[in-house]
């Protein structure tokens, strides 16, 4: 059996392409109004309401006010909103701690980025403490929980994003949960989310 299939061809004249463009551009700015809210980093003001947000904020609170640490693993799919929501979490939690003064530090740390305990702390530190008093302290610390105890000058929620990146997970997770326990040295409290 032989099938000839002749092209099928299609005029579309400039005066169509430019109404169908016109179209389209109008359409799609009746939807979307700010595209700049799917930008790599962007955070919302105002997140849509969840009966799981309202929990993680209560989590949250209750360490702010009560120092009561209940660390918090959020999970979901790829391209699910978490590292979005952590992030507006934590410029709530400065928010709220600047209205109230509470001096609590918080901290976001992409595991992707720092996959050891050392360059955790590290990140955390970055930001923190200036170049050179980081560098004082260092060298005058040999171990790095010496050196992370040092300069923990208030509590801190820490988010560990991408923490299955880790090279030692339950280490780094254990010690920054029990911080108070096992380091006598301080009293500060971490809660990991």
């Amino acid at each position: 059996i032989y099938i000839s299939v002749k092209p099928l061809i299609t005029v579309i004249t400039m005066k169509d392409i430019n109404m169908d463009l016109e179209k389209i551009y109008e359409k799609k700015s009746e939807f979307i109004k700010d595209a700049s809210a799917f930008d790599i980093g962007s955070v919302p003001k105002k997140l849509v309401p969840r009966k799981e947000i309202r929990e993680i904020f209560e989590s949250v609170v209750d360490f702010m006010r009560l120092r009561v640490a209940r660390n918090l693993l959020i999970l979901g799919g790829h391209g699910g909103g978490k590292t979005t929501f952590a992030k507006y979490l934590l410029e709530e939690v400065e928010r709220v701690s600047q209205k109230n003064n509470n001096k609590i530090f918080r901290q976001y740390v992409n595991c992707r980025d720092a996959i050891t305990p050392e360059s955790v702390i590290g990140a955390i530190l970055n930001d923190t403490k200036e170049e050179s008093t980081q560098t004082a302290l260092q060298n005058k610390y040999k171990d790095y929980w010496d050196f992370f105890i040092s300069t923990l000058v208030r509590d801190l929620i820490l988010v560990l994003d991408e923490v299955d990146e880790l090279d030692d997970p339950d280490s780094l997770l254990y010690s920054l949960s029990r911080i108070s326990e096992i380091q006598k040295k301080t009293d500060k409290k971490v809660s990991l989310i």
